[in-house]
C-alpha cells in the first residue's frame, strides 16, 4: 500500500522579484482537466483568477513582496490517486520478502514509472532491515547505501525516465520477520510537475506592459511510504 498526500498536495506559483513591489499580474496555464482544484492566496484577485487565470492582488497599491517567495496558488487531487479520475503515483514501488532459511530472508524489490511523462532525479529508496547486519547484494539498477546505525539499506538511482521504466534490486539479510522491510520511503525531485502549470505571462498593473521574467519548476517528494 502506498502512503501520500492526495487530497492536500499543494503547488505554490512563487512571485519573482521585479524592480519595483508592484501589484503586476501572472497569467497562468492550469490543468483544466478536473482532475485538480485550484485555491488561490486569500490576497489574490479571486475573480481574476476564475475569470482569466490570472494571479494578481486584490490590492494593487500593496503589491508583491521583492526576493522573496510567495504562495500564490494551492492545488489538490480532486480524487483518490489511482481512482476514477485517472491520477497515478509517478513511481510504484513492489517489496517481496521471501525465507531462504538458516534465519535468512531473500528480499526482491521492483520499481515501475507509472508516469512515463516525468523524468524522476535522484531517485532514494530506503528499506528499513530490522538489523544492523551487512545485507548480501545480488543484483541491482543502479547504487546502493548501508546505513548499520540506522538499519537501512537505500536503493539510488540517478534518474529514472521512460528508458529505463523498471529497476529491481535483490538481496539477502539475516531476519526472520517479513515485516521488518516495512514502511518503505521514497524520495525524489523532477522538473515536471504532477499538475500541470504554466506561466505564461507577467505584467504590470499599470500599462499592463509584460515584464520579462525566468521559470524554474520543480517537484518534491514530501511523504511518500509504501507499507
Amino acid at each position: 500500500m502506498c502512503h501520500y498526500p492526495s487530497k492536500h498536495q499543494t503547488k505554490f506559483v512563487s512571485a519573482p522579484p521585479t524592480d519595483r513591489g508592484d501589484g503586476g499580474a501572472r497569467h497562468a496555464q492550469v490543468d483544466e482537466s478536473g482532475k485538480f482544484t485550484y485555491q488561490p492566496h486569500p490576497k489574490v484577485d479571486r475573480a481574476a483568477f476564475d475569470g482569466g487565470r490570472a494571479l494578481a492582488m486584490k490590492d494593487p497599491a500593496k503589491g508583491f513582496p521583492l526576493e522573496r517567495a510567495l504562495g500564490l496558488l494551492r492545488w489538490s487531487a480532486a480524487g483518490a490517486m489511482g481512482g476514477g479520475a485517472g491520477l497515478k503515483v509517478p513511481l510504484s514501488i513492489n517489496c517481496w520478502p521471501e525465507e531462504e532459511g538458516r534465519g535468512a530472508m531473500a528480499v526482491s524489490i521492483e520499481y515501475s514509472l507509472e508516469r512515463p511523462d516525468m523524468r524522476l532525479h535522484d531517485v532514494v529508496v530506503t528499506v528499513p532491515l530490522g538489523t544492523a547486519e551487512q545485507p548480501t547484494i545480488q543484483d541491482v539498477d543502479g547504487n546502493v547505501r548501508h546505513d548499520a546505525r540506522e538499519g537501512t539499506l537505500s536503493w539510488l538511482v540517478d534518474l529514472i525516465d521512460s528508458s529505463n521504466r523498471t529497476g529491481s534490486l535483490e538481496f539477502t539479510v539475516p531476519c526472520r520477520d517479513p515485516d521488518a522491510f516495512f514502511p518503505i520511503t521514497v524520495a525524489f525531485t523532477s522538473s515536471d510537475l504532477y499538475c500541470n502549470c504554466e506561466v505564461l505571462q507577467i505584467t504590470t498593473v499599470e500599462g499592463d506592459t509584460p515584464v520579462q521574467f525566468g521559470l524554474t519548476k520543480q517537484l518534491a517528494t514530501d511523504e511518500y511510504q509504501v507499507a
